[in-house]
């Protein structure tokens, strides 16, 4: 007799929302024009499903922390989702919450908790999202992730070690697509540095 697998209802809900969440929407309702570069993230995002990594390069002052945000609430939009953010330091930690907050506010979505201290948010549907420093990411262990958004991945000493040890076996509660591939993102941002880097050698992989 063969296993059958049992999808969470929570789960279901997610796979079943997060395919009519498009990020163009999103820009949309925030009175926001993408650039070019934006509209490709955008397209990928909306309609490749064979996609769910991405690596974003943006120079200084190219506006990362709002189109951070931008993405963390697409995943907020979508109920249950989970998204953990990692930033190399306690202070860009708060800054992408402070800016990803403030555009839950723009919107007007129902925020049932929030803590300032840790850097969460739980909305009335479910989704939560979370900002981590690189030193304390160890309190996201246990979590299901649906993001994982990276900022200033440049910065991040320890990134692989991060990822491969304790952030990538988090992507499997929410499944898989029809395409095979997992229905968590990964969204890295960064500013380049050099070749001999740690981001550079992520780059060439994506």
């Amino acid at each position: 007799m063969s296993q059958q697998v049992v999808i969470n209802k929570e789960i279901q809900l997610y796979q079943e929302v997060s395919r009519k969440i498009e990020l163009k929407k999103v820009w949309t309702a925030l009175e926001a024009q993408p650039n070019p570069k934006q509209l490709e993230i955008i397209e990928s995002f909306d309609n490749d499903e064979s996609k769910n990594s991405y690596v974003l390069t943006i120079g200084r002052r190219g506006g990362k922390s709002f189109q951070a945000s931008i993405i963390a609430i697409r995943e907020l939009l979508i109920p249950f989702s989970s998204t953990v953010l990692l930033c190399p330091t306690y202070r860009n930690a708060e800054v992408l919450f402070n800016a990803t907050l403030k555009l839950v506010q723009q919107l007007g979505l129902p925020i049932v908790k929030m803590n300032r201290n840790q850097f969460s948010i739980e909305l009335e549907n479910g989704a939560v999202f979370a900002a981590f420093s690189e030193s304390n990411i160890e309190a996201a262990l246990g979590r299901s992730i649906s993001l994982f958004l990276v900022d200033e991945i440049q910065s991040i000493k320890n990134f692989l070690h991060i990822y491969e040890s304790m952030i990538s076996a988090m992507f499997l509660d929410y499944g898989v697509r029809e395409s095979g591939i997992l229905y968590t993102n990964t969204v890295i941002i960064g500013t380049p540095r050099g070749k001999a880097t740690e981001y550079y050698e992520i780059y060439l992989y994506e």
